[in-house]
């Protein structure tokens, strides 16, 4: 005579009770995910973004050579650097973090360390920017919080253009979301510009993203033996000392490229001095 096995109550209570456990795991999953889950911005507003920079201030500059550095009719052909910071994306203040916030400060300064010794032979113009926030929001607010800050460095690159470059060889370059502004800059200020197009010479690019890399694609990548410019010069996984070591040996390669044969512009001409000379009085009839 067989005997059927006999199930215990609590045998009979495992699987709801592990049905259940499962349903709580899984609601305890989605309101977790849903309390992260980064609220939508307000709606960028311009009249609230921070004040614009005003580039011919040098507190609008991370770095600016103290003294104006002698202008391209000068031998040997002095290069600049024009760089652009990688943005900080812990700013949640706004679209748009103002020029002053530490967090782009911090940025700065990780490039800081390298430019500090090359700026003696590459004298370097940083300017601060109103960088864009990573925000929830539509994408037209995305659109406009990257637009200002594309808005900042053309505004920084003009009054560079116009006021502090003499006719001097250039270099143009950033690191991370620095670099896509650079190719931004590049498409927009340099390329095709008569004014630009002798003595522009090298981009430089760290940890840039794939449109970056893409905008400068028809460039060789600059090499010790580089002659013939313009070309690309990635830093990225190179420790301080090689960026700083190999970029001066590449701006002195710029520099003798020009010499050799770019037209050397003119002088410009003393100022005129005006002497106020008295009338001369006559006698009548004379």
């Amino acid at each position: 005579m067989s005997t059927e096995p006999t199930t215990s109550p609590v045998t009979k209570l495992v699987p709801g009770i592990t049905l259940v456990a499962l349903v709580a795991m899984i609601a305890g999953a989605i309101f977790h995910v849903a309390t992260l889950r980064q609220a939508p911005a307000p709606a960028f507003n311009r009249s609230m973004a921070p004040d614009a920079p005003v580039y011919t201030d040098k507190s609008s500059w991370f770095a600016k050579p103290l003294v104006q550095p002698a202008g391209g009719w000068e031998k040997p052909w002095g290069i600049d650097l024009f760089w652009i910071n990688d943005k900080n994306p812990s700013y949640k203040g706004g679209w748009n973090a103002p020029t002053d916030w530490a967090g782009n400060q911090a940025e700065f300064n990780e490039d800081l360390i390298w430019i500090e010794r090359v700026k003696s032979a590459l004298p370097t113009y940083a300017p601060k920017i109103r960088t864009a926030a990573n925000l929830s929001g539509t994408e037209f607010d995305t659109k406009s919080a990257d637009a200002l800050e594309q808005e900042d460095v053309l505004a920084a690159f003009d009054v560079y253009g116009n006021e502090f470059n003499l006719m001097r060889g250039l270099i143009i370059g950033g690191r991370g979301a620095g670099a896509k502004l650079a190719a931004d800059l590049y498409s927009q200020r340099i390329q095709n510009a008569p004014s630009f197009e002798n003595v522009f010479g090298i981009v430089v690019i760290a940890d840039a993203e794939p449109s970056a890399l893409d905008a400068f694609a028809s460039m060789s990548a600059c090499t010790d033996e580089t002659t013939s410019f313009p070309c690309l010069f990635d830093i990225t996984g190179l420790n301080t000392e090689e960026r700083a070591t190999q970029l001066t040996l590449l701006a002195q390669s710029l520099s003798i490229a020009l010499d050799t044969n770019a037209p050397k512009p003119a002088a410009p001409l003393a100022p005129m001095e005006f002497i106020d000379i008295a009338p001369i009085n006559k006698p009548d009839g004379q």
